[in-house]
């Protein structure tokens, strides 16, 4: 296995939550990971990354 990069930061977030603390009231939830060389978004429903 052969390591391409490593997360800076990596940010959890939820779109229209009715509580922080309760993941079921959210609509969706989505992380953002940002490399040195790669940023990387992730979802429920898309992933993508940019180099």
């Amino acid at each position: 296995m052969t390591v391409v990069d490593t997360t800076i930061l990596k940010v959890w977030y939820a779109f229209n939550a009715d509580g922080v603390k309760d993941v079921n009231t959210c609509i969706g939830q989505q992380c953002l990971d940002l490399e040195k060389r790669i940023m990387k978004y992730c979802s429920d429903f898309f992933s993508s990354r940019i180099f």
